[in-house]
């Protein structure tokens, strides 16, 4: 549907084939997030916590009953990519976190980073027996200089996958009696410019 507002361009795809034939395509690189945000500043968006892990096109249809609408859900929360910026199953977490250390050293058993009792963030710290709650920088091997006193607790790959896949919970949306005002009024800009 709104493919149908963007602009064409003409191809040829000469690098592939020197006698291709132009072809006109939907210039879908275009950037139309400023008409998105231009008729969302008319509109409240609401928060929305996300249950299990639905696709963005299950969720446009749970939310507005029409699974074309699932870009609406992308730019309300600028996800670019809706296979890696949305809620994903926790299975699809761990195997997203293989794939993207599987070849790191250490591998999918590295420790990412470590966590005070408040969910402060620590990088690079280690602590060793002689004094295990004084934590320095990897690359102090004096122990000169500590940089945190207490208990961390270490997130591996695993973990942290799943701690930003939970993260992704909680998005906007358009409230379900607004989609069809909203998009007449997308629509509407789109149209005159």
């Amino acid at each position: 549907m709104i493919l149908s507002f963007f602009d064409a361009i003409e191809y040829t795809a000469k690098a592939v084939d020197a006698n291709s034939t132009t072809v006109t395509l939907t210039d879908i690189f275009k950037n139309y997030s400023g008409y998105f945000k231009d008729v969302a500043k008319n509109y409240k968006l609401k928060t929305y916590f996300i249950q299990g892990s639905p696709r963005p096109e299950e969720l446009a249809y749970l939310l507005y009953g029409n699974t074309q609408y699932y870009w609406v859900l992308l730019m309300a929360n600028n996800i670019y990519d809706p296979y890696h910026g949305w809620i994903k199953s926790q299975e699809s977490a761990y195997q997203s976190a293989i794939q993207k250390y599987q070849y790191t050293e250490g591998g999918t058993e590295q420790v990412l980073y470590h966590v005070d009792a408040q969910g402060e963030i620590y990088y690079n710290l280690v602590s060793y027996p002689e004094n295990p709650e004084t934590w320095y920088d990897k690359g102090d091997v004096n122990k000169k200089y500590p940089q945190f006193y207490g208990s961390l607790a270490a997130i591996d790959v695993y973990e942290d996958a799943i701690r930003r896949n939970e993260a992704l919970r909680e998005i906007k949306i358009i409230d379900e009696n607004d989609i069809e005002s909203f998009i007449a009024a997308l629509i509407k800009l789109m149209e005159k410019e």
